[in-house]
C-alpha cells in the first residue's frame, strides 16, 4: 500500500509540474495577446468571449489582451489550438485551390514551417497567402505555449518539392 502511494504521489507531482512550465502561478495561467492581434477589432468582443468561456480577460494599457485561466482550460485551449493547426495543414494539403502546396512540415513547437510546393504552379497562384495563414494560427499558439510577446516568431519556408530550393522565407509576424 505504501509502495502504490509513493507512485500515485510521484506520479500527481510530476503532472502538476507538467502544467507548472509556463507561469509561476500554480493554480492558473496567464497569457497575453499583442494589441496586433486585436487591432481594427473592439476587444471589448474578445473580453465578451472569453467570459462567456469562463475565462478573466482584461484589456492592457498598451492594446494587449490577457487571459487568466486555470490550467485545465489552459491545456484544452492550447489542444484545441493544436488541433485546429493540424486539420488546417491537412485540408491545405488537400485542397483543390491550393493546387501548388504538396506538403507541409513542421516541429513540435511550430515555430518553423516548410511548405513543399510546385514551383511554376506556385508562382502563378496566390497560395503564398497560406503562410500568413498558417503563420497566425502557429503564433497564437506559441503565445498560449509560454512564449513572451518580446519573443515569438515563426519561420515560414516555401521550398521548390523537386530541388528543394527555397523559393522565400518569411517570419511571422513581421
Amino acid at each position: 500500500m505504501k509502495k502504490w502511494s509513493i507512485v500515485a504521489l510521484t506520479a500527481l507531482l510530476t503532472f502538476m509540474g507538467f502544467f507548472a512550465y509556463v507561469n509561476k502561478d500554480f493554480f492558473y495561467v496567464n497569457v497575453t495577446l499583442p494589441s496586433s492581434f486585436v487591432s481594427g477589432t473592439n476587444g471589448e468582443d474578445y473580453i465578451a468571449q472569453a467570459e462567456e468561456d469562463g475565462i478573466e480577460a482584461a484589456i492592457n494599457g498598451d492594446g494587449s489582451i490577457t487571459y487568466r485561466m486555470n490550467r485545465l482550460q489552459h491545456y484544452l485551449e492550447i489542444t484545441e489550438q493544436k488541433r485546429e493547426i493540424l486539420w488546417t495543414i491537412k485540408e491545405i494539403i488537400a485542397h483543390v485551390e491550393h493546387p501548388s502546396i504538396h506538403d507541409i512540415k513542421y516541429n513540435n513547437s511550430f515555430s518553423e514551417l516548410t511548405i513543399l510546393v510546385d514551383r511554376p504552379t506556385y508562382e502563378g497562384t496566390m497560395d503564398g497567402m497560406v503562410s500568413v495563414l498558417l503563420g497566425l494560427l502557429c503564433v497564437k499558439y506559441q503565445l498560449y505555449n509560454g512564449a513572451s510577446l518580446e519573443n515569438y516568431h515563426v519561420k515560414v519556408t516555401i521550398q521548390d518539392k523537386e530541388t528543394y530550393e527555397v523559393i522565400s522565407d518569411t517570419v511571422v509576424p513581421w
